[in-house]
This record gives C-alpha cells, sequence and structure tokens, in this order.
C-alpha cells in the first residue's frame, strides 16, 4: 500500500427528540459483514456507507429507515466530521471510515424499529451519548457533543 489510507465514505444521523435526547444503536457484532476477532460491542447513530450512485441525503435517509423505522428525516444539517476510531476489515484489506454527521430532529411519537444489524436502542442525553459513542469516534467529536449538551 502507498503512504495514503484508503477510506469509505458514510454518513451517520445524529437524531434528536423533544428532550434533546439522542438516538443510539447499539451493534450486534454478528450481523457485521467481516468480523474483526478484536471487535467489541459498541453504540453507534444510525446510519451507513454511501454505495455507488447514491447521494448525501439518499444515503442518509435510507440508512435510517432500514436501521430505525424512522422515515420521517427532514431538515438534516451538517454537524461534524471524522475518521472513526474502528477501522473496516474487507476482503482486499482494512479501510479506514470517514464519518459525515447530520443533526436532526424527530416528533415525539416516533417509534423506533431496529434492524438485525443492531441489538438494542436507547434516548441518551448528549453528556451520556458522548461517553458511548468514544469507542468509535475521536475525542474532538465527544468534545463537540459534549458542547452542545451545553447549549441545548
Amino acid at each position: 500500500m502507498g503512504k495514503y489510507k484508503k477510506f469509505c465514505i458514510g454518513v451517520k444521523g445524529l437524531i434528536i427528540n423533544s428532550e434533546s435526547k439522542i438516538l443510539l444503536l447499539q451493534i450486534n457484532l454478528e450481523k457485521r459483514k467481516f468480523k474483526d476477532p478484536n471487535s467489541q460491542v459498541y453504540w453507534d447513530m444510525p446510519g451507513g456507507l454511501i454505495e455507488e450512485s447514491e447521494t448525501i441525503e439518499s444515503t442518509l435517509k435510507k440508512e435510517i429507515k432500514e436501521e430505525t423505522g424512522i422515515d420521517f428525516i427532514e431538515n438534516a444539517e451538517f454537524f461534524h466530521a471524522s475518521i472513526s476510531n474502528i477501522e473496516m476489515p474487507t476482503k482486499d484489506g482494512i479501510l479506514g471510515r470517514a464519518l459525515f454527521v447530520y443533526k436532526t430532529r424527530v416528533k415525539d411519537n416516533v417509534q423506533v424499529l431496529i434492524s438485525d444489524e443492531h441489538i438494542k436502542h436507547g434516548w441518551f442525553f448528549p453528556k451520556e451519548a458522548s461517553e458511548l459513542l468514544k469507542i468509535k469516534y475521536p475525542q474532538d467529536f465527544s468534545d463537540k457533543i459534549s458542547f452542545f449538551a451545553k447549549k441545548v
């Protein structure tokens, strides 16, 4: 491999309810396409990788619907971009993950129906979500979520 690392691009939804809590999903390691024997269970936001011919918006809407059953995503606003702490093993080697996070709000009566990619879901205040996301996301992202907590 050359001096440049290879990356895949993903989008994530920072979904916030009326109580200013953030929706997180706990990963089901058994359903990962490429398994890393050193992986541990972690929390993440709904989202996924951008596939050929998809846009950021179409990927965000599709992945949120697939992973949570939520199909009303509007006014998604760019929140943060970062490199994931977790790399992705593939048949061709290891890929880094560049993640673009978009913030959106949902209505009070939204029902979450998780896919089999996840074990469970929960709504967390930003400070708590910041701690739970530290496995996958770098410190600058955790700091931004914590700062976000002070503004909400």
